[in-house]
């Protein structure tokens, strides 16, 4: 009898400690991605299994315009995933609501595992609340100027460098804007823009502008910011409607979008993230670089875009959680993400290695591409809190800035809208 409860003990205090330390059990993991990251995460996860065989991962693939939605829907049914992507956009909002596992306490434990002196502070600060981590920054990117080398090279244009103005940009943009066929049509611009704020907003920090003050008050159209606000915007409305050397929104959409008319060689620059290359790799008609973002009026300013791996708050096995986390974001998957092309890698380690800056994927077709470039942007970030309620604010400004770039407005009438519709549905301050 003593014999079969000391076995029966042991066998309890077993099972404890496998799930104490993450051994056993299984997870929900849900995350987004193109056909090739698809095939890159469930590598990752096939091989983390092979290292935690007692582990069980239900991988949940759901493409980016849709994930949002469908993560509040399970969270709403009482069956979030486990682990999951997370957009800076969307962390104020569920954070607030106590829906993220705070990871102070795995990190401050594990510290010596997970190296976080190894990640840029910057994207890694993103997902703290209240002096508080809730999620471990996957990757990162800044936001950059891309530019079609052959074809500056085919009407002489010096390439776009760190001297460059806003005047430069759209002298350049003029020279590259063409007829090519005589028929009347352009056939060929000079730049591509984007509607949504995070994109924008780069151009409005460049030219002295913001979009908070130092108080937290949303003052995108309010005085005495309102000017230089609104002269950022009327300058990219510009560029269709007087420069015309950017196709009309409508017309970029039938194009199939920005980044199509670039791979299609219909424009001669576009800005993006990292993100691009994983469709811009794969061009082999033309070669491309990328350089930094012109200066405005005031400043250089660059913008950073960034992703989390998240625990939910109510996961039953935030160990495995977490250590599936600590595996996601080690230096050996690291080195996977940098070489695909697909953003920065979160580690300094990683992304000051030929892993990042000679990315196979991306030298195979484009061995000039400085992939330095992104690193360098980094300087030029600026800061940007978003508040809780910073969705629900983002979708009031991109009604307005379609409605700017649509001709239907001038950036200066729609701002002063905006600042009231956005203080009527959600009041001034960043709580």
């Amino acid at each position: 009898m003593k014999f079969r409860f000391t076995s029966i003990l042991l066998i309890l205090l077993l099972s404890v400690m496998l799930s104490s330390c993450g051994g056993t059990g299984k997870l929900v993991f849900m995350y987004w991605g193109t056909p090739e990251e698809k095939a890159t995460v469930l590598n990752y996860i096939t091989n983390f299994l092979n290292e935690n065989p007692g582990v069980e991962i239900e991988a949940i693939h759901v493409d980016s315009l849709s994930f949002g939605q469908k993560l509040k829907t399970m969270i709403a049914g009482g069956t979030p995933p486990d682990v999951f992507y997370l957009d800076i956009e969307d962390f104020g909002g569920l954070v607030s609501r106590g829906e993220l596992l705070q990871l102070d306490d795995f990190l401050n434990r594990d510290r010596d595992e997970v190296k976080p002196e190894d990640f840029f502070e910057a994207p890694f600060n993103e997902f703290r609340y209240k002096n508080r981590l809730y999620g471990i920054a996957k990757d990162f990117t800044t936001l950059v100027l891309y530019y079609n080398v052959d074809m500056f090279d085919k009407f002489g244009i010096g390439y776009p460098n760190d001297n460059w103005t806003w005047d430069d940009f759209l002298n350049a943009a003029k020279k590259l804007t063409k007829d090519l066929n005589g028929d009347g049509s352009i056939d060929q611009y000079g730049f591509v823009l984007e509607t949504w704020a995070n994109w924008w907003r780069n151009w409005v920090y460049a030219n002295g502008g913001t979009f908070f003050d130092a108080n937290g008050e949303f003052v995108l159209g309010k005085e005495p910011y309102l000017k230089k606000n609104a002269e950022a915007i009327q300058f990219l409305a510009d560029l269709i409607w007087v420069h015309k050397v950017v196709p009309k929104i409508t017309a970029s959409r039938d194009f199939g979008g920005g980044e199509a008319m670039f791979v299609d060689g219909r424009a001669g620059m576009a800005a993006y993230g990292r993100w691009v290359t994983l469709r811009f790799r794969d061009i082999t008609k033309f070669k491309w670089n990328v350089a930094q973002m012109p200066k405005g009026k005031e400043k250089r300013a660059s913008t950073l875009f960034t992703v989390a791996y998240c625990i939910h708050a109510q996961t039953k096995n935030p160990e495995i959680s977490w250590k599936l986390v600590k595996f996601l974001s080690s230096p050996e998957v690291q080195k996977d993400v940098a070489n695909s092309g697909l953003a920065i890698p979160i580690r300094k380690s990683v992304a000051y290695s030929d892993a990042f800056l000679k990315a196979s994927a991306i030298v195979k077709n484009q061995p000039q591409v400085n992939s330095e470039v992104y690193l360098d942007a980094l300087k030029y970030v600026t800061d940007f809190k978003r508040p809780v309620k910073w969705v629900e604010i983002r979708d009031i400004l991109d009604e307005y800035i379609q409605k700017v770039l649509n001709n239907d407005m001038k950036s200066i009438d729609a701002l002063k809208e905006l600042q009231k519709d956005v203080e009527d549905a959600i009041g001034t301050s960043v709580e």
